[in-house]
């Protein structure tokens, strides 16, 4: 414990020494609770190495008291009496000015031989101001103290005391409280915003050799839903807490589809003058808005929290726990379970062999229109129906990427391999267990799939659907979205109008058919592209998706029969 907590002031700004009676002495030093003793200076710096003096010989005192219990309260009072009068204690190396106006000399504190007062006195006049009295006789010293001292009313005697009783009070208070209870200086408040962590964050992850890093696809992914987060959030990140978390979370419900394009408001909305503070007014009609999903709520939630995470571990922001922890709570209640469904007996006929009301369809023939190909519209819901593969992924498919592959037993097998092209340099799907080899089924190759491919490698093509454009920006089934905005035509045209089923459900088709036909799960796993956490996953993932051992797939993929005729290729006349 340092000088200063022993010291105390009056209400003229002088320091007193001050002494905590232990509990066990109290009763030896008449019950009172401290002792106190005139430093005799306003400076504090002085006053905490005279205070430093009297602590030690305080703590010898009490020390000596506790260990011996013959006439403690008469050696209580011998000593306390000893060590208030022994004045030899004070240190004297502090320089004090005079400001009286008539002398401004160093204060000098000379001792008396007989070590028993000290040779200076000082005190406030009436001004307030310090004054010190050393003139090297101590009764001359006295005689200028009473000739300067203020002139003291009775009634400021009294403010005098009382108001030194109260500092005295507090003082004793502030001492006896737990350490827990005490003030704390406030600390300081980092200031970096979240904005600027996000571009420290998306260095980090982007960053070449980085486990786990962004891939360019998820770079843009991400950023396009963490800049609208940094729209409506951006402050410092050691502010930004349980409430902001969960303002936030109100807003990723209530936006609207497509509502921001890339980190602003789209257009579409900011002509109707939208704001996202309209959103939270309940006074305004937004029901005519597509809402989003449940799933892309919550994936919003998380990367967000995954942002907010990596400030509070890497960069130490520990004040961002509750905010992390209320994203937590929002997304735990947020249904993963989709409506999502697989194509029912019905409308499978409807899609793929009767001759339904719509203009073209598999009996009636195809035909090219507003830039989509009569090839792309045949062979693209054939593809899912029996891969599995989303609308994506069918449409970035180069034709090298439809090839011969050997299984482990040296069968070779027509296979689609879903993979990342050295052409573009980028990964073509959503995480790292996407890339997968699929075999082609033996519908397809009935249907002469490997004719087509053949036409289009001696026209020069290199794109297994060269008219498929990816919009830029866009990823999912809005980056084609010509293509994808065909499909739901088409289907709606067929009949099929339940919105439980899109293009993604001939996924859910084909794993629903090869569960029910008792299909391994890794299988499954390895046809779909999820992740296969067993050992078993080794035979159909050793050294890598190309190296894997595609035979049980194809034993399996041939096995699927959805009970279909299906009609052979042709043009509309």
């Amino acid at each position: 414990m340092s000088g200063a907590n022993f010291m105390c002031k009056n209400t003229h700004g002088m320091y007193y020494a001050r002494f905590i009676i232990p509990k066990s002495l109290l009763q030896h030093f008449d019950n009172k609770k401290e002792v106190r003793r005139s430093l005799q200076t306003d400076s504090r710096k002085l006053a905490i190495k005279r205070a430093r003096v009297y602590r030690v010989e305080f703590e010898k005192i009490v020390d000596d008291l506790m260990s011996k219990s013959d006439n403690t309260s008469e050696r209580a009072k011998k000593i306390i009496d000893e060590l208030l009068a022994d004045k030899t204690k004070l240190q004297a190396e502090a320089e004090e000015k005079f400001v009286d106006g008539m002398f401004n000399k160093s204060v000098s504190k000379e001792v008396d031989e007989d070590h028993t007062r000290i040779d200076f006195i000082t005190f406030y006049d009436e001004l307030g101001r310090l004054v010190t009295i050393d003139t090297g006789d101590d009764n001359k010293d006295l005689e200028l103290y009473h000739l300067m001292k203020p002139k003291e009313t009775k009634q400021d005697r009294t403010t005098r005391h009382k108001r030194a009783e109260e500092i005295h009070q507090a003082q004793l208070r502030a001492i006896s409280a737990p350490a827990a209870l005490t003030a704390t200086p406030a600390k300081l408040i980092n200031p970096k915003t979240l904005s600027e962590y996000f571009v420290d964050y998306v260095k980090y992850q982007t960053t070449e050799g980085v486990k786990d890093g962004w891939t360019a696809t998820t770079t843009s992914k991400k950023i396009g839903i963490l800049r609208p987060f940094l729209l409506v959030c951006d402050k410092p990140a050691a502010l930004f807490d349980w409430d902001s978390a969960k303002e936030y979370i109100k807003i990723a419900h209530v936006i609207p589809k497509s509502f921001f394009s890339n980190g602003q408001i789209a257009k579409r909305f900011n002509k109707l003058g939208l704001t996202v503070s309209m959103l939270l007014d309940d006074n305004i009609d937004t029901s005519s808005y597509e809402t989003r999903t449940p799933s892309s709520i919550g994936g919003d939630i998380k990367i967000a929290r995954a942002f907010l995470n990596w400030i509070k571990t890497e960069e130490r922001v520990k004040e961002l726990g509750d905010a992390i922890e209320a994203f937590d709570h929002a997304t735990r209640r947020i249904s993963s379970e989709s409506n999502r469904r697989a194509f029912n007996p019905d409308e499978l006929k409807a899609l793929f062999q009767d001759d339904n009301s719509g203009r073209e369809n598999y009996v009636k023939g195809f035909n090219s229109f507003r830039g989509i190909d009569a090839n792309f519209k045949y062979w693209l819901p054939l593809l899912g129906l029996y891969t599995g593969a989303a609308l994506s992924e069918l449409c970035q498919l180069h034709l090298s990427d439809i090839r011969k592959h050997k299984a482990f037993d040296d069968s070779e097998h027509w296979i689609i391999d879903f993979n990342v092209n050295p052409d573009d340099g980028d990964s073509r799907f959503k995480n790292d267990y996407r890339p997968r080899l699929i075999p082609i089924h033996k519908v397809l190759i009935d249907l002469r799939f490997t004719d087509y491919i053949n036409d289009q490698l001696q026209k020069g093509e290199k794109e297994l659907f060269p008219t498929a454009r990816r919009n830029v920006g866009k990823y999912g089934p809005e980056s084609f979205g010509p293509q994808s905005q065909w499909w739901g035509e088409y289907s709606s045209n067929a009949g099929v109008i339940s919105k439980d089923v899109v293009f993604h459900s001939f996924k859910h088709s084909l794993s629903t058919k090869l569960l029910n036909m008792r299909c391994d799960r890794d299988i499954v796993a390895a046809f779909c592209g999820h992740s296969i956490a067993t050992m078993a996953s080794k035979v159909y993932r050793t050294g890598g998706h190309r190296d894997a051992d595609i035979g049980p797939l194809v034993e399996w993929i041939d096995k699927i029969d959805y009970g279909l005729v299906h009609h052979p290729f042709k043009l509309v006349k």
